[in-house]
């Protein structure tokens, strides 16, 4: 079997982080880096995003906090001063 560029299929619902990151900044109106930062600390703990959405974005307090996503935000906002 040989690969070669048609063995490259993209999903037409895929969706760069970017891509949500500037969509859900325009629509809640808060600071694309909190939200980048945020987003990526539910990936490093595989958790879905819908969990900062509607916790955070939405301000529904009903979700369970998730300390562990807080926590890795939290060290990767101080990563980022660090710079």
């Amino acid at each position: 079997m040989t690969y070669d560029a048609s063995n490259i299929h993209i999903r037409s619902d895929a969706k760069f982080l970017w891509e949500v990151v500037a969509s859900l900044a325009d629509k809640y109106d808060k600071d694309p880096s909190w939200i980048e930062r945020s987003l990526h600390a539910c990936d490093l703990c595989n958790v879905d995003h819908e969990y900062f959405i509607q916790r955070y974005l939405i301000g529904d307090k009903t979700v369970p906090l998730n300390s562990e996503v807080n926590q890795v935000s939290f060290e990767l906002q101080k990563q980022m001063s660090q710079k």
